[in-house]
């Protein structure tokens, strides 16, 4: 970082130096949780989800403006995604009353981010 960059400025190799790979891991391993629960209402309700063409539609329409997003040259374009990623997904969780790997996902990306949040 130069001495003219704002603080809160990060930088093309901070985005490209996350390691999707814990964040990956930590939501597949929360759905595989979800599919183990005692109850398995939370598989329940994502069997429900994806069964249910709108939401699929809707799920298209996040990933397709969070790939745009991700690729935007706009250092605020980039965040604003980012952070809208995290909030979908937390409240995802929160859907299938899982609010504790909600913690813990946000837990993990903000340790393995190195700059990306």
């Amino acid at each position: 970082m130069s001495d003219n960059t704002p603080p809160n400025t990060i930088s093309d190799e901070d985005i490209q130096d996350f390691h999707i790979f814990p964040f990956i891991g930590l939501t597949l391993f929360t759905f595989y949780l979800a599919y183990t629960a005692e109850d398995g209402r939370a598989f329940k309700a994502m069997e429900k989800d994806f069964q249910s063409q709108r939401f699929i539609l809707l799920l298209v329409v996040v990933a397709i403006s969070a790939y745009a997003g991700l690729k935007n040259e706009n250092i605020r374009g980039r965040r604003a995604t980012q952070h809208a990623l995290l909030a979908f997904i937390v409240a995802y969780f929160a859907h299938l009353d899982m609010p504790f790997a909600s913690y813990f996902l946000i837990f993990v990306v903000i340790y393995y981010s190195h700059g990306w949040m």
